[in-house]
């Protein structure tokens, strides 16, 4: 996933980093499986955040929401997205479903808590099957797209699901 127009793009490590841009850029994660991951954008000020978060810790996710909160004017504008989380993770894992489930809802309280009422304002990509997902997040345009790929490919899987979600 690119945006060729843009000239900074930062690719967010896998397992409890983020990063944020203003004005222009690209924010880019990937492989999201059982890790989850969460974008916030605002166009006033033009900024966006992403995070790739391992289940259970929560420090990073409060340090870059705590980041958002602040550099955001209008919190109540904010447009977000939570994406990862398979509930299918692979058998050598020692994530359980309920695990993965419980850290989804403390992801959307948190941002509830930082952000207000979601609905409206929050798209979900949740997996509910053994697959990853890559997100990217267009700073200047706010649009995140996504893509949606089988963990184990197989030549009976379908191609990847690319969407533009805003």
């Amino acid at each position: 996933m690119s945006f060729p127009e843009e000239k900074k793009h930062i690719e967010v490590g896998g397992g409890d980093d983020w990063a944020k841009l203003k004005l222009a850029g690209v924010l880019e994660t990937l492989g999201l499986g059982p890790c989850v991951g969460v974008g916030v954008y605002s166009k006033v000020p033009k900024i966006g955040f992403l995070g790739h978060f391992i289940v259970g810790n929560t420090e990073q996710l409060n340090t870059m929401l705590q980041d958002a909160e602040k550099e955001i004017r209008y919190p109540a504008t904010a447009q977000l997205w939570v994406g990862g989380g398979s509930i299918a993770p692979l058998e050598d894992s020692e994530l359980s479903n309920e695990m993965i489930l419980e850290y989804r809802a403390t992801i959307e309280q948190a941002l509830e808590d930082t952000f207000g009422p979601l609905e409206g304002r929050i798209k979900r990509d949740w997996l509910n099957e053994n697959s990853c997902i890559d997100c990217s997040l267009n700073v200047r345009t706010g649009e995140i797209h996504t893509e949606i790929t089988p963990v184990i490919p197989d030549d009976n899987d379908p191609p990847p699901e690319h969407r533009t979600l805003y």
